[in-house]
């Protein structure tokens, strides 16, 4: 599944339902579904507060299956750059409200990589079906 959004607030809600129907399709658990809902609905949040200076721009989301029973989803926009993963709760200094966002995100997922790729921030992030 591959589908483009507007990064708007009033999308999330329907992005997450994308990201869901696929998922369902998968027959995972409940359990699954809802740390996929909370993983979503924070990455999406983020993008659609800090990306875009401009009042909206896009936000692309890829959900993929391998052989390796893993889920992933791809989060891509073309806002600023930024890298969630280079920051860390022990960074005092740069730890804020929005920043235990990003931890909850750490914490739920199986694996999370970032690409700036030309213009686009590229987040994946990977669920092993097999331990969920």
């Amino acid at each position: 599944m591959k589908k483009t959004f507007t990064a708007e607030n009033s999308q999330i809600r329907i992005i997450i339902n994308e990201i869901k129907l696929f998922v369902e399709n998968l027959n995972c658990n409940d359990e699954l579904l809802n740390i996929i809902h909370i993983v979503s609905d924070e990455v999406l949040s983020n993008i659609i507060k800090y990306a875009y200076k401009n009042p909206y721009g896009i936000i692309e989301i890829e959900c993929k299956t391998d052989c390796n029973n893993c889920l992933s989803i791809i989060f891509i926009d073309l806002g600023i750059p930024f890298n969630p993963l280079k920051f860390k709760k022990e960074d005092s200094e740069l730890f804020t409200i929005g920043m235990n966002g990003i931890n909850i995100i750490k914490e739920f997922a199986d694996n999370i990589e970032y690409v700036r790729q030309g213009n686009a921030n590229r987040l994946i992030i990977a669920f092993n079906l097999s331990s969920k």
